[in-house]
């Protein structure tokens, strides 16, 4: 049992280490803002991250990107799979709610499920499990 729990740490270690030096080590510009834009995006998820970078090919256009969250890569709980279960309830999860349900949801506490959102750089598909 013992040589099973070494291998398995051994095998979370060497995999922090390989993600770790795998990851693109990227620079977020963080300007001061100007008064006028072209395009104003609101949330840099998926599908805000994506209409940025397509925007971003028309010359001459300015565009602003909002996140509320922080830079996703800095974080390794993000970047390997199956840790993401310590980032519910932190900074990087809105701490979204369910309303309290009549019909579903009987095992937990009164009725309500946790809905975890993403509030961070790359939203809530940082934070799936991937």
């Amino acid at each position: 049992m013992a040589r099973v729990l070494y291998l398995a740490i051994l095998a979370f270690v060497a995999a922090y280490i390989i993600q770790y030096y795998r990851v693109k080590r990227c620079s977020i510009t963080r300007e001061t803002a100007d008064n006028e834009y072209d395009f104003v995006i609101v949330g840099a998820g998926t599908s805000g991250s994506v209409i940025a970078n397509r925007l971003s090919e028309i010359h001459n256009v300015k565009i602003l990107l909002l996140e509320a969250g922080e830079e996703d890569s800095p974080n390794f709980l993000i970047n390997t799979p199956m840790m993401v279960t310590t980032l519910q309830n932190a900074s990087t999860d809105w701490s979204y709610r369910t309303v309290p349900q009549k019909h579903a949801c009987f095992s937990l506490k009164d009725k309500v499920s946790f809905w975890p959102r993403g509030k961070v750089l790359g939203g809530s598909s940082s934070i799936n499990y991937m």
